[in-house]
């Protein structure tokens, strides 16, 4: 289609507006909220900061995890060029007509790092897969607790990774009939080895568990009386901050989910944790804001 690339423009920045309400209206509501509670909860700023400390660490893990992605055909890039290359681009994913970040990352990889494009896109390819597939797992894992379908699915979400990489070496050697000598050398350099794999996948799981933790110690920092010890509710608040963000990426024509993810959020606060609906829309709207802070 001639005219997709400005069409693809004008449906991101609808999006961006879409999203960009939607949070909007959910800063104003939460501040409504906390202004009328004053007396039904007590700001604790040790475990905001905290919070915000363990978002910076999920950052960093981010990089890491591309650093070992790119480790795997450049075996002579180093961590801190990763780290520019990152911190350089991330914000660019709010912007309209940007594919979240990937884009920017890859052109200021090539003519920073002399790392080729096609590489940084594979590398983007395998991290979205990655982030999937750690996320499906947190996913199946709650359902086996809560079904007790335990031994069967818990099972088949360890065994997760081992069946992607399976896949993607199947994938690998039937992309190699059709693809270019180029490509084929591409494809090629980032086939991995099963350790190199898992490890990056522990790393996404690791990175769930944060955020998820980071999200409770939020909701702890604005001490609602919802009579929850910390470790119990924790669990839920890992699940529901990896569905929400789920369904958020899944919302592309918005830029990071921005809205979608708060409203995914909020709702799964209220039906897993138990939160009041003004608790649970303070919560996820200030994990909101100390994550975009951490991203500065």
């Amino acid at each position: 289609m001639r005219n997709w690339p400005q069409i693809r423009r004008i449906l991101r920045i609808a999006g961006t507006l879409i999203g960009l309400a939607i949070f909007g209206y959910q800063l104003y509501t939460s501040i409504r909220a906390l202004t009328a509670q004053k007396q039904q909860f007590q700001l604790v700023w040790v475990w905001i900061i905290l919070a915000f400390v363990l978002f910076v660490l999920v950052n960093f893990n981010q990089m890491v995890k591309l650093w070992f992605l790119y480790k795997e055909a450049l075996p002579r890039i180093k961590l801190v060029s990763v780290i520019k290359g990152y911190s350089v681009t991330i914000l660019s994913k709010y912007v309209p007509g940007h594919i979240i970040g990937y884009l920017s990352r890859a052109d200021w990889m090539q003519v920073n790092a002399e790392t080729p494009t096609l590489y940084s896109w594979f590398v983007t390819v395998f991290d979205i897969l990655v982030t999937l597939m750690s996320g499906i797992m947190v996913l199946m894992l709650n359902w086996a607790f809560q079904d007790g379908r335990y031994l069967a699915l818990a099972l088949l979400a360890l065994l997760l990774p081992w069946l992607v990489w399976l896949l993607m070496r199947l994938a690998a050697r039937l992309a190699r009939k059709f693809l270019k000598e180029e490509r084929q050398r591409v494809v090629e350099a980032f086939a991995m080895p099963f350790p190199r794999w898992a490890l990056i996948s522990a790393n996404s799981i690791f990175q769930w568990l944060l955020l998820g933790i980071g999200l409770r110690l939020v909701s702890a920092g604005f001490s609602y009386p919802t009579a929850l010890p910390f470790w119990s509710a924790l669990w839920e608040h890992v699940y529901a901050f990896c569905l929400a963000w789920l369904g958020g990426f899944l919302a592309v024509l918005i830029p990071n989910g921005l809205g979608v993810r708060e409203t995914v959020l909020n709702a799964l606060l209220e039906s897993q944790v138990g939160f009041a609906a003004s608790a649970a829309l303070v919560v996820s709207v200030a994990s909101r804001v100390l994550l975009f802070l951490a991203e500065l």
